[in-house]
């Protein structure tokens, strides 16, 4: 049997919940009436929580206790199983090149308003996850090819001036999701990349609220920025600002100004130093404030402790069925392309 609440949330979208249900035989599930009760009190929060968001006001998250299996029911998202993100249209110029071998340094660089993107010293593998994945530290890629080399690459790439139109406004994250689907033609052109994607169980970290609910401050979506809190940031001042949409380090502290959760989620994956997938089980929506300070202290709690400290949030160890992308099979990469400045 298939339950399904359209709920409207927080006055913007419509928030569709799908409960299933299976019966076999003679069993019961005497859980369910109480599941369904959290999911109808969550679709209440949700319209409650617009009144102070459209009066102009900001609100601290409330605590919310919801079963782990209705929070993932919601937080799911993405392709389902065994679909592919669509290719799309080709870097106007890019080189793929082996990396030599005494390059030390190894980095993802962000993509500039000017569509350049460069990699260096990169697995195929964490090419893939980048062209292929949601918020870091998300996505399962696993290589089956058999192989004893772990040969890496560097990549440097511009985006057609056809697609750069508004890319000045863009945030960092915006621009990195626009090439994409460029990256993911790359790949498939010069190393002939071939992929599967399938449901596997997981061992993931699962980021939940604490007790006592999430200490985030939730605020509208974000603005437009003023051109000095550009500069501050440019000269490291200790007054500035996150960019609006994201998180900014400075003088030991990160400040997320109206950071989404998705992007909030990727940051703690990598800041608790986490050895497995992060999943998004927290149930928030929408935009947040915040300000997090990790010691380095050698007497200090450990950073996912530090974390739930200061944020009210916690890693908790599952295994979950997690969308895996599979490497099939991949050729070294053609070296055609022409040279970039």
């Amino acid at each position: 049997m298939t339950l399904t609440f359209d709920i409207k949330a927080d006055g913007l979208a419509w928030m569709k919940i799908r409960l299933c249900l299976k019966f076999a035989g003679r069993e019961e599930y005497g859980h369910t009436a109480n599941l369904c009760a959290k999911l109808l009190l969550l679709g209440a929060y949700s319209f409650v929580g617009t009144v102070p968001r459209l009066m102009g006001q900001t609100m601290t998250t409330p605590p919310m206790s919801l079963g782990a299996d209705a929070c993932a029911t919601i937080s799911a998202d993405g392709p389902q199983a065994g679909t592919m993100p669509e290719m799309g249209p080709p870097f106007e110029v890019a080189t793929v090149r082996p990396s030599g071998p005494d390059v030390q340094q190894s980095f993802i660089s962000k993509v500039t308003p000017s569509g350049r993107f460069m990699a260096a010293n990169q697995p195929l593998q964490n090419l893939v996850v980048l062209a292929y994945g949601g918020k870091r530290g998300s996505t399962n890629v696993v290589d089956e090819r058999k192989r004893t080399d772990s040969e890496k690459f560097d990549v440097n790439a511009k985006v057609d001036d056809a697609y750069l139109a508004g890319w000045d406004k863009l945030s960092d994250a915006e621009r990195v999701e626009r090439i994409k689907p460029m990256l993911r033609a790359l790949l498939a052109d010069r190393f002939h990349l071939k992929l599967r994607a399938e449901m596997r169980p997981t061992p993931v970290y699962a980021l939940v609220q604490a007790k006592g609910g999430a200490k985030l401050k939730m605020v509208g979506p974000p603005g437009v920025e003023d051109p000095d809190e550009q500069q501050k940031r440019k000269d490291r001042d200790p007054a500035a600002k996150a960019p609006p949409g994201g998180a900014f380090y400075i003088s030991g502290n990160w400040i997320g100004n109206a950071e989404p959760i998705d992007n909030l989620v990727g940051l703690l994956a990598g800041l608790s130093g986490a050895d497995r997938i992060v999943v998004d089980r927290t149930c928030l929506k929408g935009f947040y404030d915040f300000k997090l300070h990790i010691s380095q202290d050698p007497d200090a709690p450990t950073a996912p402790e530090q974390i739930q400290e200061q944020l009210g949030l916690k890693l908790e160890p599952r295994k979950e069925l997690v969308k895996t992308y599979v490497i099939e099979s991949a050729q070294k990469p053609s070296m055609d392309g022409a040279e970039l400045p």
